[in-house]
């Protein structure tokens, strides 16, 4: 990834610099994993358990919307496998799986439980200023837990993060071996895609769903990601509105705000809807606080235009 500065509508490149140490990375993600990832701080250094071995994680996060963990590991070396280093993680937090409730609870100073989590959410993020052909291909799958994340330095005190996409349809499940790490998560760990969510959805409401996606994506600073049951567009790391999929129709939430004790609703954000298609949501939180969703299906095309109507006053406001 080249990055230019424009002076006097003259591009001149920005050069790169090196990290000096690999714990460089490891102080600028987690002092900052809130805005890179939307994750929140757990741990540095966790160690844990598999069998007779000791695994440290370099950093442990947590997912608030998938109510999962993400282990995050640093590199500056390209001879490693992330396949088989990555479910070896996996497997550690899923046998250990009372460790991590309790650190979560120590860091966050609350009463969680085993079910409280989803597990099959957990994932391990990789980043490197590098990775090799060989690491890129070996994730080259639909259904890896994992993520492989460059990471570059600028002269200018510039931090690019670019995600390594995997292209392919193949699942790993055909390249699994009887003595591979990968074996120890069967059934444990769920990678869903789109296509999984979409499959029994009519044509009729998938062709609402392709032109809204389409129309959204245009926009670059918009990204589409599919979780467990759902599809969100996020802009900046905020989730514009979450998308499932039915039978028949799109039902479509929007994230308003919360409710709490000391400020009421003053941050929950009005939606317009003049043709009173929203019905509101409230869910009362295990801390009190009361989340605020508007909530409205769409069935074929003719209805994505005041679909649209409704979702732009989100993106608006973020």
């Amino acid at each position: 990834m080249k990055l230019f500065k424009v002076s006097n509508n003259t591009l001149k490149e920005v050069g790169r610099t090196n990290f000096n140490l690999e714990k460089d990375i490891q102080s600028l993600i987690e002092k900052n994993l809130k805005a890179v990832f939307n994750l929140e701080f757990i741990a540095t250094e966790f160690w844990v358990k598999l069998g007779a071995e000791k695994f440290r994680i370099d950093t442990l996060g947590y997912n608030q919307e998938t109510k999962s963990f993400v282990i995050i590991e640093y590199k500056k070396v390209k001879d490693y496998s992330v396949v088989d280093q990555g479910y070896t993680y996996l497997s550690a937090l899923i046998n250990n799986k009372s460790d991590f409730v309790l650190k979560y609870n120590s860091k966050t100073r609350t009463i969680q439980d085993l079910k409280d989590f989803d597990w099959s959410q957990s994932r391990v993020i990789f980043i490197s200023p590098t990775f090799s052909s060989y690491q890129k291909n070996s994730v080259n799958f639909r259904d890896v837990p994992f993520e492989l994340w460059q990471i570059q330095k600028y002269e200018d005190g510039h931090i690019s993060l670019e995600q390594h996409i995997a292209n392919s349809d193949q699942s790993i499940d055909g390249f699994k071996q009887d003595n591979k790490p990968i074996n120890r998560l069967k059934g444990e760990i769920l990678v869903t895609s789109e296509t999984d969510l979409t499959s029994k959805t009519t044509e009729s409401a998938l062709e609402a769903w392709e032109l809204l996606k389409s129309h959204y994506l245009e926009n670059a600073d918009i990204e589409l990601n599919v979780r467990k049951n759902y599809i969100s567009f996020k802009k900046m790391n905020t989730a514009i509105c979450y998308v499932s999929f039915q039978k028949t129709k799109l039902k479509i939430e929007i994230l308003r705000g919360y409710e709490t004790r000391a400020n009421g609703r003053r941050n929950v954000l009005k939606i317009s809807d003049p043709e009173k298609k929203c019905t509101e949501i409230v869910t009362t939180k295990s801390s009190g606080e009361k989340e605020i969703l508007s909530r409205f299906t769409v069935g074929s095309i003719k209805d994505v235009e005041y679909a649209k109507f409704l979702i732009d006053q989100k993106l608006n406001a973020i």
